[in-house]
């Protein structure tokens, strides 16, 4: 989420959906080592510790209209799944 992508979302609309203002955004994410995308996720995990894979894959594919990101998430929770049994 990190490229742009015309007629797709960026990152920064699933930071604002989840409450983020611009200087968070710019300052923290922006400037992280492992990219803004990164970051951001690790930051909507630790304050929304009950978040599902599948509940933030649904607001990728809303705000960011980032259906190919949702469906790397979705299938990455799939492989997690079946090695944690």
């Amino acid at each position: 989420m990190d490229t742009r992508i015309r007629g797709a979302g960026h990152y920064e609309s699933i930071a604002n959906y989840f409450g983020f203002d611009i200087f968070e955004i710019r300052s923290g994410f922006e400037k992280s080592v492992g990219g803004p995308s990164r970051a951001m996720i690790e930051t909507i995990v630790v304050r929304h510790p009950e978040l599902t894979v599948e509940k933030f894959a649904r607001v990728v594919e809303e705000k960011a209209r980032r259906k190919d990101v949702a469906e790397l998430l979705r299938a990455y929770d799939r492989v997690s799944l079946k090695e944690s049994v």
